[in-house]
This record gives C-alpha cells, sequence and structure tokens, in this order.
C-alpha cells in the first residue's frame, strides 16, 4: 500500500509542479505583452538595451505561437 501512496504523491507533486509552470508562463507573457505596449507608447522609462530585450521577447514568443498578433498593427 506504501508503493501506491508514494506512487500517487509523486504524481501529484508533479501535476502541481505543471500547473505552477504554466501559471509562471502566463504572467511572464502577459507582462512582456504589457512592457511591449508601454514602449511602443513611447510612456516608458525602459533603458535602449531594455527595450531591446523586451522587443526580442516578444518576437519569440511570437514565433514559438505563444501571442497572438494584435489587431491594428
Amino acid at each position: 500500500m506504501g508503493i501506491i501512496k508514494n506512487y500517487l504523491a509523486r504524481r501529484k507533486a508533479k501535476k502541481l509542479k505543471a500547473e505552477q509552470v504554466a501559471k509562471f508562463e502566463a504572467d511572464f507573457i502577459a507582462h512582456i505583452i504589457a512592457e511591449r505596449k508601454l514602449i511602443l507608447s513611447k510612456q516608458s522609462e525602459f533603458s535602449a538595451m531594455d527595450r531591446q530585450l523586451v522587443l526580442d521577447t516578444y518576437d519569440r514568443l511570437k514565433l514559438k505561437g505563444k501571442v497572438k498578433e494584435e489587431k491594428g498593427q
């Protein structure tokens, strides 16, 4: 019986980790999109390097299909 409980506990931990990773990824993508909007509206105080990092990250996410193309661009 101990083996079954151990197995179920590991499965539950893996599921929880997967949910945490998915939540972090969603939060990260939302953050990048918000920063990109600030940069494009010229209301940001990012350094040139930070601006380029955000824009490059957005482009990589778009290539992977994680970000949908916004209307009006």
